[in-house]
């Protein structure tokens, strides 16, 4: 991919998707804005692990760029924090606020590593690149997919149709986004492999298990038809700008 043509950039990136989901429950997300202790823990979490990316290159001349990259995430952070702070965003406000932040974050990483310093590409790392690739990918089609989907689409969540007994829908918690991590995850696999066709297979046992509440809820089928197009479409983009 264009963008991304060294192990440092991948290793930095895995760091930040690792660090603003995987490692941030919703509940610190949520904290930062009032509270400057959680503020303070989720920029320790960052750094804490920007400094275990750097150990994999174990290299003195990349402690320059792993320094700017946690000075340039705090900066954002404390940007963003300021201005929640300051004013209360209106609902339609938040997607943009959200993807501008992390195209910041992100455009950050790639500049700094592949721009400013040039010489991160010539730099080796411990692991693999191929294996960097994959752990990056499957990373940011797990959580950052669930987060993004649920912030860019909030407002057609509220699907309930009175016209259906609502005591019938018994789900178990989390089983959606689970759901939805092992889909974009065997679709990533499937189209590694060209198999594209499986990759349809996987979505139609998909819409069998909500068949019924498909059938009985326009709402939800609706609701649920954006889910899926997000999905194919986040797996198949992030598959191209990493491999």
């Amino acid at each position: 991919m264009i963008l991304i043509h060294n192990a440092i950039t991948l290793v930095l990136l895995i760091a930040h998707f690792l660090g603003d989901y995987h490692f941030q429950s919703e509940k610190l997300s949520e904290a930062k804005r009032k509270s400057h202790a959680a503020l303070a823990k989720h920029l320790a979490i960052h750094g804490l692990l920007l400094f275990i990316s750097w150990l994999l290159t174990w290299q003195s001349n990349m402690i320059l760029l792993f320094s700017a990259v946690c000075l340039g995430h705090i900066i954002i952070d404390l940007l963003k924090v300021t201005l929640q702070r300051k004013w209360i965003f209106q609902a339609e406000q938040i997607p943009y606020i959200y993807l501008i932040d992390q195209l910041l974050h992100i455009s950050l990483i790639v500049v700094l590593s592949q721009v400013v310093f040039p010489a991160s590409g010539d730099v080796s790392v411990s692991i693999p690149t191929l294996v960097l690739k994959w752990t990056l990918l499957t990373v940011l089609i797990t959580k950052p997919a669930n987060v993004t989907f649920k912030v860019l689409f909030n407002q057609y969540q509220n699907y309930t149709d009175d016209t259906v007994d609502q005591t019938e829908i018994v789900t178990v918690p989390g089983a959606g986004a689970m759901i939805g991590n092992l889909e974009r995850i065997l679709s990533a696999i499937f189209l590694s492999l060209n198999a594209l066709s499986s990759i349809g297979l996987i979505y139609t046992a998909k819409s069998i298990a909500r068949f019924k509440l498909i059938e009985e809820n326009q709402g939800f089928a609706e609701y649920y038809l954006i889910g899926t197009l997000f999905s194919i479409l986040f797996v198949v983009v992030s598959y191209f700008f990493i491999f």
